[in-house]
């Protein structure tokens, strides 16, 4: 768009400015928790029981953290960005790959809203701002975002279930390697070598669909951590536990988790059923790293939200192609059948085109000896369909030096050379033509002796590079 009105960008500088302004950007939504990271070692600690079981508590406010410095006295003031600490809290505290929960602490007439919960050593901090005075000692309510939670608890338990299918399809050797879940979906990172089939996809959705509505408990179990590993309950390596685990079962009968089906150490929230997900659905299955792939689900509203969108993009679709849902396919399959034809007619019609134009080049090419000097400009086409011409154009003359152009779009051109084996061993060579051509039309490139091209932003100084080309050439054989 720059281009067209006469301006140029420096596309560098550009992005080096972006990047920073992201790492600010990021910095100044996170920038308190770096610090808080700083202060764990002097942090209270926070009973934070209640999160499993409820979505309110009442208890005292002990500090907050603001400047790089945790606070036990005074007040926090009305729309100052803190980390606000309780003695007691409902709140899930961020870790383990589950995002922390959001609300708001009532403090007489004071409300702090909070956008994230983070475990910090071992205090439970709610990062947020208040729209009044809070006094540190003051007494305030907890109260989460419930339906946020619900949406986090659904996603969470539909993960430890996608983990059991995952192996079920693929073998023991998938593995996790992290995971992040928040209210609008769960990501899964896992061993495997190569990119999933679009039917082990299917049966990993279609068992934990089944595992959905069979409506299995969830339960959860304190325990030695020998036991659970005797039980084979699935860890993360690079998480560390202590003597004491929690164990999350889904499928067990009560307090008997061995026969559960799904054995996880986990100190996230869950949904008491796996009937309470719903709905479930792979949105996306990619590569992250070398033998890493990555599973994107929704569960819930907002994968509802997520079929509604596609449900509106087909609707879409079916009046723009007037057609209907469910000849929709077959329409579509038609329309890419039809368009590969058109492609193939298209480009032999440009073959017979450029056959043409070659054709004619070659009967005006200046004759040195039994050498032919070809040089000419073709028809917009493809690299291959030029380099096609090129081929035929040696086989043709047997012995020559040939150097094409080919106008684009937006000004720009494509310079081609190509030389027989007979002349470089004269000294004329493909590279050599190209280098020295392609500046006039503001470019550049290069090749080998045999062959070589450039690209170039003047197309107006075309007839200039191949006048050039055709001095350059009949200098060679003086």
């Amino acid at each position: 768009m720059a281009e067209e009105i006469g301006f140029t960008v420096d596309t560098d500088t550009f992005d080096t400015l972006m990047r920073e302004q992201k790492t600010r950007a990021r910095n100044a939504q996170k920038g308190v928790v770096y610090i808080a990271d700083a202060l764990a070692e002097v942090l209270p600690q926070t009973d934070d029981n209640d999160k499993f079981n409820t979505t309110s508590s009442q208890a005292k406010v002990v500090g907050y953290i603001l400047d790089n410095n945790y606070i036990t006295d005074g007040t926090l003031s009305e729309g100052i960005a803190a980390g606000l600490i309780m003695e007691t809290t409902c709140a899930y505290g961020e870790m383990g790959g589950q995002k922390g929960d959001s609300g708001v602490i009532s403090c007489g007439n004071a409300l702090f809203a909070f956008d994230n919960t983070i475990k910090v050593g071992n205090s439970i901090v709610h990062f947020g701002k208040s729209n009044g005075d809070i006094a540190v000692g003051a007494e305030g309510i907890v109260l989460v975002n419930d339906h946020r939670r619900n949406d986090i608890m659904k996603n969470h338990t539909a993960t430890h279930i996608l983990q059991w299918a995952l192996q079920s399809v693929l073998g023991d050797t998938a593995h996790q390697e992290g995971s992040l879940v928040t209210e609008d979906q769960l990501r899964f990172d896992f061993t495997f070598a190569k990119a999933m089939t679009a039917d082990q996809i299917a049966q990993v959705e279609s068992i934990v669909r089944e595992q959905i509505n069979a409506g299995a408990d969830v339960t959860t179990k304190i325990m030695n951590i020998e036991d659970a590993k005797a039980l084979g309950a699935m860890a993360l390596f690079s998480e560390k536990y202590g003597d004491e685990v929690r164990v999350v079962a889904i499928g067990g009968e009560g307090d008997d988790i061995s026969e559960a089906f799904s054995r996880e150490l986990c100190g996230g929230t869950h949904v008491a059923n796996s009937a309470d997900i719903g709905t479930f659905k792979i949105l996306k299955e990619e590569s992250v790293a070398t033998g890493i792939r990555r599973i994107v689900a929704a569960t819930g509203r907002a994968l509802n939200e997520n079929l509604y969108a596609q449900s509106a993009q087909i609707h879409h679709l079916t009046q723009l192609l007037k057609t209907t849902p469910d000849l929709l396919e077959a329409l579509i399959k038609s329309l890419v059948d039809e368009n590969k034809k058109l492609k193939a007619s298209a480009k032999k019609s440009a073959a017979g085109d450029l056959k043409s134009v070659s054709q004619t080049l070659l009967d005006n090419a200046i004759t040195i000896g039994d050498a032919k000097i070809i040089i000419g400009e073709l028809p917009e086409a493809s690299v291959d369909l030029v380099r096609g011409q090129l081929d035929w154009l040696r086989q043709k003359a047997v012995s020559c030096v040939t150097v094409l152009g080919v106008k684009g779009e937006a000004n720009k051109v494509m310079l081609f050379a190509a030389v027989t084996d007979d002349l470089i061993k004269q000294g004329v060579k493909a590279g050599d033509i190209v280098k020295q051509i392609a500046p006039i039309v503001s470019g550049g490139g290069g090749g080998k002796p045999q062959m070589a091209q450039a690209g170039g932003k003047d197309a107006s100084k075309l007839p200039e590079a191949l006048a050039l080309a055709k001095d350059i050439i009949i200098t060679k054989f003086a």
